[in-house]
């Protein structure tokens, strides 16, 4: 996970620099180039908080679902959510409920709504 951000700041990093280096050579005024650097600074930051937001939440979907396959029950909008119940759909990371438990027929629960017991 470190790596990857790593990554990033140094890709971002370097395009702030060329970036510089293309305005500094350019008719610009000093605000319009300390303005344009401060944008593409802010956008960089942005950028990594939300990469690292969507990795912490990609890590605990991860060990949520982990804990569903190992047969531990799940509590989901106040639904206790089991294996026997419920079956995990990977496309929409939603946990659905099986079709012969007619009381909970149709219920779809995202994952991101679920806690271990």
């Amino acid at each position: 996970m470190l790596m990857f951000n790593i990554r990033i700041v140094i890709i971002a990093l370097a395009l702030i620099l060329l970036l510089f280096f293309y305005i500094k050579n350019k008719n610009f005024s000093k605000v319009s180039k300390l303005l344009t650097v401060t944008l593409c600074a802010l956008a960089v930051i942005f950028a990594v908080v939300y990469e690292t937001a969507i990795i912490k939440q990609s890590e605990t979907d991860r060990e949520t679902l982990n804990s569903f396959k190992q047969g531990r029950t799940l509590v989901c909008d106040d639904i206790e959510v089991t294996a026997e119940k419920f079956t995990f759909v990977g496309g929409t990371k939603v946990f659905s409920a099986k079709e012969y438990f007619k009381d909970i027929q149709g219920v779809m629960i995202p994952i991101k709504n679920c806690r271990v017991k």
